[in-house]
């Protein structure tokens, strides 16, 4: 009984320290509303090659990556219905992430913006991956800076949208050996990235 004991508190210990050696992922500052009014909603991204213990921000054209991102939605929008939308920049076109997991192309325009996570019971905490494990040079972006942002809305606020009006910025970098990355001005986002 005691040693079934020594190895539930070592179990835990171990659980407990393995929490604590996870990196905080980064606030994304000036959280904003389309209407330009202040919100309390906080923002959070990052990028890792090492399963979360670190964030960076520039990462090598074969290297394998996640993109974790988190809301923290305003206290009176908690339970209530609402949308989740993802943005990706990249050279200058905006794509915008579907509830399908894949990214098409948005016009900017409000009435064509589609949620990532339609119509979801907001919670306190909204955490989720953007990508798992992918290594973005082989699938078609390098020698480029994505820029993703983080959006909501909530019928406790009908009309408007709670935005980081900061970018997490992540930075592929071209294959040295060959020079070969992707071609700017592209018009499509690579099918192989998708929504972990």
């Amino acid at each position: 009984m005691k040693t079934k004991l020594l190895q539930i508190v070592a179990y835990l210990v171990a659980v407990l320290a393995m929490s604590v050696a996870l990196a905080q992922l980064p606030e994304l500052d000036l959280p904003s509303t389309v209407s330009g009014g202040s919100t309390t909603a906080r923002f959070f991204g990052g990028a890792s090659a090492d399963d979360g213990l670190t964030y960076s921000s520039t990462f090598e054209y074969d290297q394998a990556i996640d993109i974790n991102m988190e809301i923290l939605v305003e206290s009176g929008h908690v339970n209530t219905v609402g949308n989740i939308y993802v943005l990706v920049v990249w050279d200058d076109v905006y794509f915008m992430r579907l509830e399908s997991g894949a990214y098409e192309i948005w016009d900017l325009s409000l009435e064509n913006l589609q949620a990532a996570f339609p119509a979801k019971t907001l919670q306190s905490s909204e955490a989720f991956n953007i990508v798992n494990d992918v290594a973005f040079g082989p699938a078609g972006v390098s020698d480029t800076t994505l820029a993703l942002y983080l959006a909501y809305d909530s019928i406790a606020a009908t009309g408007e949208i709670f935005y980081s009006g900061s970018a997490l910025l992540v930075t592929i970098n071209c294959l040295l050996a060959s020079g070969h990355g992707a071609s700017r001005g592209r018009k499509e986002w690579p099918s192989s990235v998708y929504l972990a």
